[in-house]
């Protein structure tokens, strides 16, 4: 049994706070987890290893799952590690079952965010958590109070201080969303989850130093070009990502927001 080596996060997520993210919502052995569009597996098998918690892990892949069944069978996490191919358009899990859901990797964006935080919701126990990380665009409008403070520094400088809009370039977008994804900002994010339901703990955005560690982890698996093993539409890929990020402007206009929150239900007025 090797557990040491578990596939890389294909996102720009910090294994770490993941980590720390499953003991905030206490975590164990006798928990439920579900992961949503699982991919390789990644998070499910970390949370396995470190927990040993149960975790169903879908994906509509059925080629990625096979990968992952095999990693998780090397790695003697297949008694705690179910994968099951399933189209996310139609949802076959049970209600009320899981204590914590992941829904990493833009898997919300993905899905739908309005519809997967409602399915979402069928599926956890009473008071589960949700785990989101997806990118998300800085183009949130500034608060109220940062307006009235804006306000008072036009009035200290003698002249008008406005706020800027700060939007990522058209490329920026098309890179990232590729056609099929619409993100959303931080704020919108957080209004729909108080909409649907859930209560936010916690709520942040990755370091550049993530971003680096994400495009050097992608690069690495897709192998240097002048390689006869490279995955040159991989590299291709990621090489734009890369440029949308560093070359056009992403660095200031695009984040990688994790967060996690609980299902609390609905207030009454």
């Amino acid at each position: 049994m090797d557990v040491s080596h578990l596939p890389d996060f294909r996102y720009p997520l910090m294994p770490g706070l993941l980590t720390l993210a499953a003991r905030s919502f206490n975590l164990g052995s006798t928990h439920h987890v579900l992961d949503l569009r699982t991919g390789n597996g990644a998070a499910a098998l970390r949370l396995a290893r470190d927990f040993g918690c149960h975790v169903t892990a879908v994906d509509e892949d059925e080629p990625s799952l096979r990968i992952a069944r095999e990693v998780a069978d090397h790695s003697g996490l297949g008694g705690l590690v179910k994968f099951k191919a399933m189209d996310l358009g139609h949802w076959t899990l049970p209600a009320r079952e899981f204590d914590l859901v992941l829904a990493l990797g833009g898997a919300l964006t993905a899905t739908d965010r309005v519809r997967g935080l409602d399915q979402i919701a069928v599926h956890l126990v009473p008071g589960g958590g949700l785990l989101i990380a997806d990118l998300v665009y800085l183009d949130g409008p500034a608060s109220a109070a940062a307006k009235d403070l804006l306000r008072d520094l036009s009035g200290l400088e003698g002249e008008t201080v406005e706020e800027r809009e700060h939007r990522p370039e058209p490329i920026v977008r098309a890179i990232f969303e590729q056609g099929r994804f619409h993100f959303a900002n931080e704020p919108e994010y957080r209004g729909l989850l108080e909409a649907f339901g859930y209560e936010t703990v916690f709520s942040t955005l990755m370091p550049e130093t993530a971003w680096g560690e994400y495009f050097e982890r992608m690069a690495r698996a897709a192998g240097a070009m002048d390689s006869p093993h490279c995955d040159r539409q991989a590299r291709a890929y990621i090489a734009q990502e890369a440029g949308a990020f560093y070359g056009y402007g992403g660095r200031g206009t695009v984040g990688y927001w994790f967060a996690g929150a609980r299902h609390v239900g609905f207030h009454e007025p």
